[in-house]
């Protein structure tokens, strides 16, 4: 290294540093689904031509100091940046005030004196020149050194060579930032009110005051995941608000802005309303899923699954747990939840909501074949309708659509999803009803 570059960054640990954390003009927020957010300021900066440092406080103690896009304004030149953070202890306290005067408590006074070390014992010298030792929680402070970093800060060892009054921007991302979405879907028979609000989970060691807020919602793609903290207990809150976010398609995502600024303290979480659809229509089906009908052996009993679908909305939905209630009277009924993916507007929506108490499906075999170059069964399908309400019941039956597969019966179907002979039946209340279905296959050579 060359002389002058050592002289310069002597100079830089004694020479004044201004400090720009009490003057912040601007921030947001932009919080993604995978445990990271994206943090907007701009501060007023006050530059002398002396000023080597500035100490720039208040950044989340999760901050990815390798993500950090600094914007200084004309004339200011950037050497170096650090991350610092000095946790206060009594020890950190002590070292910084050796060779500085401190109060020292005896037994029924209090005298001025310098600190000369701090070991196990504190050794001090009095102002007239005696040296004894004493304990170290005897030692009273009186401030806290510069020297000390107390808060989350980023420090930038800089050149300027003018007086300069403007302002600098700075993004960077943190971790340890959340949101999820949740919905309530009050279903109301053939129509539903959908809710949806955002749940901000701030762990990022900062506070965001007069903060605007968004959230991006999509899986965007990041070079490594941020390591997971440990959570303390927080505290909840909810922000009720008329108002609800505003959808913004952007590059492939969406953006959800808040239109109102927010405070999010940090160990709390923070519930904004953003989606508020009324009167949406709401059908509920019955659906069971079965075995395949070649491979079948004896007698099952299957469940028969409940759900709801939603016509398809004019609202894109992040992913999220949407939960269903209903009213019996003036009582309210959760009847289950479901998790959704990220759904494009114009798409249909199925909740599964649990399985019907009433309704039991049986498959029995009657009679299977095995030929050489051939299989195929015979199944006896048994719906039993235990309600008092007719109910339309919908079986899935996996088989094979290839050009050799066959089926027969009396009971009409047809192939949907795939490779699923579908069957709708409508059951009358308190009765059972039976069909027969038969399957032959190809064997594979």
């Amino acid at each position: 290294m060359k002389k002058s570059s050592l002289l310069s960054l002597f100079l830089l640990a004694t020479t004044s540093f201004a400090n720009s954390s009490t003057e912040l003009q601007n921030s947001s927020l932009v919080i993604y689904n995978q445990n990271a957010a994206l943090v907007h300021e701009q501060r007023t900066l006050h530059l002398t031509p002396d000023t080597k440092q500035i100490i720039y406080e208040d950044v989340a103690g999760t901050i990815n100091t390798d993500s950090v896009n600094v914007k200084f304004p004309s004339g200011v030149k950037l050497l170096t940046q650090q991350y610092k953070y000095d946790k206060l202890t009594l020890t950190k306290l002590l070292q910084a005030h050796i060779g500085k005067q401190v109060k020292v408590k005896l037994d029924k006074k209090t005298i001025t004196a310098t600190l000369l070390s701090a070991e196990d014992r504190a050794l001090v010298k009095t102002q007239d020149g005696k040296i004894f030792t004493t304990k170290t929680k005897n030692i009273i402070f009186e401030t806290i050194p510069k020297t000390l970093i107390t808060k989350p800060s980023l420090v930038w060892n800089i050149q300027t060579d003018n007086k300069i009054d403007a302002e600098l921007e700075m993004d960077y991302l943190i971790s340890n930032i959340s949101f999820t979405s949740n919905y309530v879907l009050d279903f109301q028979g053939e129509s539903g009110n959908l809710t949806g609000w955002l749940t901000v989970d701030n762990r990022s060691q900062k506070a965001f005051h007069n903060t605007k807020l968004s959230f991006l919602a999509g899986d965007v793609n990041f070079a490594s995941q941020p390591q997971p903290l440990t959570y303390k207990a927080i505290r909840a809150t909810a922000v009720m608000q008329d108002s609800v976010a505003i959808n913004t398609p952007f590059e492939g995502y969406h953006l959800y802005t808040i239109p109102f600024k927010v405070n999010i303290a940090n160990n709390e979480k923070t519930q904004i309303k953003f989606l508020d659809l009324q009167q949406i229509k709401a059908t509920k089906e019955y659906i069971a899923t079965l075995s395949n009908p070649l491979y079948l052996q004896g007698e099952i009993k299957s469940d028969v699954m409940q759900q709801i679908v939603l016509e398809p909305l004019s609202e894109p939905l992040p992913k999220g747990v949407v939960r269903i209630y209903a009213k019996q009277g003036d009582q309210t009924i959760l009847l289950g939840e479901d998790r959704i993916k990220h759904t494009p507007k114009s798409t249909k929506i199925t909740l599964n909501i649990g399985k019907n108490f009433d309704l039991k499906v049986t498959q029995t075999i009657i009679s299977k074949d095995k030929q050489k170059d051939s299989i195929a069964s015979k199944v006896l399908y048994t719906i039993k309708n235990s309600s008092d309400a007719t109910k339309k019941v919908t079986l899935l039956v996996p088989f094979s659509k290839d050009k050799s597969a066959k089926v027969f019966s009396k009971q009409k179907f047809k192939f949907t999803k795939g490779n699923f002979a579908t069957f709708t039946i409508n059951v009358p209340a308190n009765t059972t009803r039976n069909f027969v279905a038969e399957f032959e296959k190809n064997r594979v050579k």
